[in-house]
């Protein structure tokens, strides 16, 4: 791309690309537009359909990786990029051989003839489920995984990871089926973190170095409706959240909202302070007796407690960050 005049200057291609926001992509379709002498802007393929696949043998990839995503995959908590995050053993070259492990067992009229490349593989899924992706090794939390990696403990990486795939498994069968039932009731519940207010986007200099109030954040999801309840307590009561009653408390509003459920599924995390105590059990061992069926309260293994409170919690975030709040 020459020198073009902008304004009465003369400008190179690297300062028209800051000046007007362009990218040297969005140069290079812009010109070829032009030359091809086409006045309206090719319109772009966005990829991500799976609709408009026709091949058999494209049609059972997809099929095989979805349904490993609806497994194994969790929320992004961030809220941006990929929806869902798969371990991170969910390599690539791992989904190829699942995919191969798959297509070796099933018949030929529904796999559609040979299996596909490595190569063949992996564009069918950038191209058709770019949502999916393998989560990066700085979202694990686990130190025992981190262990193993770093020792290239292949075997025992994976006898780590089978426990945890089975609690996974679990998580995401009960929260399917409070989703088709409505008798039934699947709750996660956690703690975000901690906020000051007043939180202004664009601070003016007098509350620049003064210290807003501490409220802490916490939120129980219905895993069914997809839907979450957050509860803000500011820092004079802080003394209270601190033990097992103001969790009891928050179980209680939330129960007493679905009457109708007679099976409760409750995902917590493992604090014992708040979750895993004796108070907590007796509670709901109450509740059960009087109130509903069945309860299960369901801890995952420590470093891998992800849940859907982390999207919900992702998506508060972004919209806190972003908006002025002054209560």
């Amino acid at each position: 791309m020459p020198c073009v005049p902008w304004s009465g200057a003369t400008l190179c291609k690297t300062s028209f690309m800051k000046v007007t926001g362009m990218g040297s992509r969005m140069i290079a379709n812009a010109l070829q537009d032009l030359r091809n002498e086409h006045v309206v802007p090719t319109p772009t393929k966005r990829p991500g359909n799976t609709k408009n696949v026709k091949h058999p043998r494209t049609k059972f990839a997809l099929a095989v990786i979805d349904a490993i995503a609806r497994v194994d995959g969790l929320p992004n908590p961030g809220q941006r990029g990929p929806m869902l995050l798969l371990p991170v053993d969910k390599t690539k070259k791992a989904m190829h051989e699942d995919y191969l492990r798959v297509h070796k067992d099933t018949s030929p009229s529904t796999t559609g003839g040979d299996a596909l490349s490595y190569g063949d593989f992996v564009y069918v899924w950038r191209r058709h489920m770019p949502w999916v992706v393998s989560d990066k090794l700085r979202t694990d939390l686990c130190n025992r995984c981190m262990e193993l990696r770093r020792s290239k403990n292949h075997v025992q990486l994976k006898l780590h990871l089978l426990p945890t795939r089975l609690e996974r498994a679990f998580y995401h069968a009960h929260a399917r089926f409070a989703a088709l039932h409505a008798n039934t009731l699947a709750l996660s519940m956690d703690k975000a973190g901690t906020c000051r207010l007043p939180h202004l986007t664009q601070e003016p200099k007098d509350i620049y170095y003064t210290t807003g109030l501490a409220v802490d954040v916490f939120g129980i999801a219905n895993l069914g409706t997809a839907h979450q309840v957050n509860y803000v307590v500011p820092e004079t009561q802080r003394a209270m959240v601190q033990g097992a009653d103001f969790m009891v408390s928050l179980l209680h509003h939330v129960l007493e909202g679905y009457p109708e459920a007679e099976r409760v599924y409750i995902l917590a995390d493992n604090t014992a302070a708040q979750n895993k105590n004796n108070c907590v059990m007796q509670y709901l061992s109450a509740r059960s007796v009087l109130r509903h069926q069945e309860i299960i309260l369901h801890f995952m293994i420590p470093g891998h407690t992800k849940a859907a409170n982390d999207a919900h919690f992702g998506v508060f975030k972004h919209a806190f960050k972003n908006k002025d709040v002054y209560r």
